[in-house]
């Protein structure tokens, strides 16, 4: 019996076609790559959350989709050993089914570090299908993110829509409520009834500084006063040159009174000329106080009427005042919307951008290499 049961774990040997076992080492920090500020993805905080995150990584390695892509990739469904000549059914289907028995994952409990076991009848099938698998678990990371973030864009770009034509909306009602009711801004930012109003007011002041000087004049020429000529109003120098003249007449008549009797010629004569430049005194008053009368008139009506514009221009600044409440009302609404639109359309591209990008951390700390010996079955000695 011990020497049949030698020979019979001999036959093994020659009979049972050896499997060789490659092995890859992997890490997968859930972390992942921080590539942009503000990413889509939040990263797991606490320890159990990063184990979870990993864990749920690592399942995705020996996945359907990975498996599928390995067997599209290395054509293992013209391989006999994954898809036997006897096999029926969808080729593909089997070859995913005897690979997945071929695959072995085992995940070190403390820390992110997992193995890949991958047994083939060949060493170097062992290899290929384990750095395939490994390629095909990085794009199955990257693509899951990437659509993600493919989705998210669709979701903003059919908000955006929205948001795109409530802020047109919004603003095309600012601008239609500035039309309605008049509110044009000037040059300064300020509304142009406030520029109007401002320039009134100016000349309203103008207008009363010119009443008091007429005012002031006139009286003046009423009490007879007025002897002096000045600038703002030379008429009173004809008048002043006059009363010269009549002092200077006077004085002559008194100095010729006391050499000379009354009915003299040379005294004659200064009374007459004294008496004419009473007259012209008389009547150049006479002519500069109805002078006077007419611009204090016209500067008390000019006066008036600016004052009538200013107050109908104030009403105008009131109602203008109240229509702004409404106006900012609604610009702050565009405002708001716009901002909203803006963070919206830079958040999109942004997510555009980000599809584009592999944030996985998947590092391969130990590359498959060449098994010394066949895993299965053992060695001779062994069996014997």
């Amino acid at each position: 019996l011990a020497l049949i049961g030698a020979l019979a774990g001999a036959s093994v040997v020659f009979l049972v076609k050896p499997r060789f076992t490659a092995t890859s080492e992997v890490l997968v920090d859930p972390a992942g790559l921080k590539v942009v500020s503000e990413d889509l993805y939040a990263s797991a905080g606490q320890l159990d959350g990063q184990m979870l995150a990993a864990a749920s990584k690592l399942r995705v390695l020996s996945s359907g989709n990975v498996l599928s892509q390995v067997v599209k990739d290395l054509d293992l469904v013209q391989d006999r050993e994954f898809v036997p000549a006897d096999a029926t059914g969808d080729p593909t289907v089997v070859a995913v089914a005897n690979l997945r028995k071929r695959v072995k994952v085992e995940s070190d409990q403390r820390s992110f570090v997992a193995s890949l076991a991958v047994t083939t009848e060949d060493a170097a099938k062992s290899i290929d299908i384990s750095a395939t698998m490994i390629s095909s678990f990085r794009k199955e990371l990257a693509k899951a993110e990437s659509d993600g973030a493919s989705r998210s864009v669709t979701g903003l770009e059919d908000r955006l829509s929205e948001l795109k034509d409530a802020v047109n909306q919004a603003e095309e009602q600012v601008e239609t409520y500035k039309r309605e009711k008049g509110l044009q801004p000037s040059a300064a930012g300020e509304l142009t009834s406030q520029t109007s109003l401002g320039q009134i007011n100016t000349q309203v002041l103008e207008a009363q500084r010119l009443v008091i000087a007429e005012e002031a004049a006139y009286k003046e020429l009423v009490s007879g006063r007025a002897t002096f000529a000045s600038a703002d109003n030379p008429e009173t120098a004809t008048l002043a040159a006059l009363r010269t003249q009549y002092a200077q007449t006077q004085q002559q008549l008194g100095v010729q009174s006391i050499i000379y009797g009354a009915r003299h010629p040379v005294i004659a004569r200064l009374q007459s000329a004294a008496k004419a430049l009473e007259t012209q005194i008389a009547a150049e008053s006479g002519r500069l106080r109805v002078a006077a009368k007419a611009r204090l008139d016209r500067a008390q009506a000019a006066l008036t009427a600016l004052t009538s514009r200013s107050s109908s221009q104030s009403a105008t600044v009131f109602t203008d005042n109240e229509a702004l409440v409404q106006l900012r009302e609604l610009e702050r609404d565009a405002q708001s919307k716009a901002a909203v639109y803006e963070a919206f359309l830079a958040r999109a591209q942004q997510l555009n951008e980000r599809g584009q990008l592999d944030t996985t951390n998947i590092r391969v700390i130990s590359t498959a290499m060449p098994p010394q010996n066949r895993s299965w079955p053992p060695s001779l000695a062994v069996l014997l």
